[in-house]
């Protein structure tokens, strides 16, 4: 992520840069899921980069199977706990227009 960050700074230094982190998931508290969230706050804070942490403020409940079914994509068992449909990307949009016009 540092590697990552440093190299979009320095090739788009006009550009304007933003991160999403991942949705919450089960256990998400204490998880390595969590640290992952926190670090990658960590290192976009480092370069002034906006992130938003949509694990804990996007209003997407990955965790939750009947939430999952309405706004996620169809998967095996239920289990994606990644791509949101239709349905759930009208939700995000706007947490995420919210988010990105303050810049």
């Amino acid at each position: 992520m540092e590697i990552l960050c440093k190299g979009l700074v320095e090739k788009y230094p006009t550009a304007k840069i933003f991160f999403f982190t991942r949705w919450n998931c089960k256990n998400f508290k204490g998880s390595d899921s969590e640290k992952v969230v926190d670090a990658m706050i960590e290192v976009c804070g480092n370069y002034s980069i906006p992130i938003f942490d949509c694990a804990r403020k996007g209003s997407i409940y990955a965790d939750n199977d009947t939430f999952r079914k309405i706004y996620f994509q169809k998967s095996k068992n239920n289990t994606d706990t990644a791509h949101l449909n239709s349905k759930g990307h009208d939700r995000f949009l706007k947490v995420a227009e919210s988010f990105l016009l303050q810049y």
